[in-house]
């Protein structure tokens, strides 16, 4: 009992410090980008990716965010019945709806740019990460073929 305890603090502890991380990067992303912390969200090296995870902080932090009360909810409505526990498993019913819709508008922002909404003001102008990659596969074919032409039939 006290080593599940001790584990269920550990895994809030560690949540609650995640989140209040996360959204400082977002808060410095947004009002200060200088200063904003460069994360590594991804294994990819392609700069076009990060900069769309460096777009996406604000929903990611935000679903990050509502992690530690699921988690606290989760347990709380294993001990509790009757309204008590319904509005614990409400309430973690909808931090798990917040945590996903979070990890989809970040995909989104970092793919599309969309919703410019939750963009920091100084990356709105980007396009996301898809449209880009998108632009290097045409211009990567089109040098193709115009080596391929300038080699001659021959080549």
């Amino acid at each position: 009992m006290v080593a599940a305890i001790s584990a269920f603090i550990g895994v809030t502890l560690f949540l609650v410090l995640l989140a209040a991380f996360l959204l400082r990067a977002a808060w410095l992303s947004w009002r200060h980008p200088l200063r904003a912390p460069r994360l590594r969200l991804t294994k990819s090296s392609d700069p076009a990716v990060i900069r769309g995870h460096e777009r996406g902080i604000v929903p990611f932090a935000a679903g990050w965010a509502l992690m530690p009360l699921l988690v606290v909810d989760g347990t709380v409505d294993d001990g509790l019945g009757g309204v008590t526990g319904a509005v614990a498993a409400l309430t973690a019913l909808l931090s798990l709806v917040g945590f996903l819709l979070g990890m989809v508008l970040h995909a989104t922002i970092a793919w599309f740019n969309r919703p410019r909404l939750l963009v920091p003001p100084h990356r709105r102008d980007e396009t996301g990460s898809l449209v880009e990659w998108f632009h290097h596969r045409r211009e990567s074919a089109a040098a193709l073929k115009s080596a391929a032409e300038q080699a001659g039939p021959g080549a």
